[in-house]
């Protein structure tokens, strides 16, 4: 059963250096905790695009 999905653009920085990502989680049910299984999905050499930020909402819609 898909989820509704919160996602969006980060940049985490550490030293000095960017690294972009794209945070997609399933979106809070009402009185819930908040915990949900966690899955990191990393790009190809290419980096971040479309097609890896909608695995992580596929993923994120499936309760990941």
């Amino acid at each position: 059963m898909a989820q509704n999905v919160d996602g969006g653009d980060r940049t985490f920085t550490r030293d000095r250096d960017d690294i972009h990502a794209y945070l997609a989680r399933p979106a809070a049910p009402p009185g819930g905790d908040g915990a949900v299984p966690g899955l990191v999905v990393i790009p190809d050499v290419h980096g971040l695009s479309d097609h890896y930020r909608a695995v992580a909402r596929r993923f994120a819609g499936a309760g990941y």
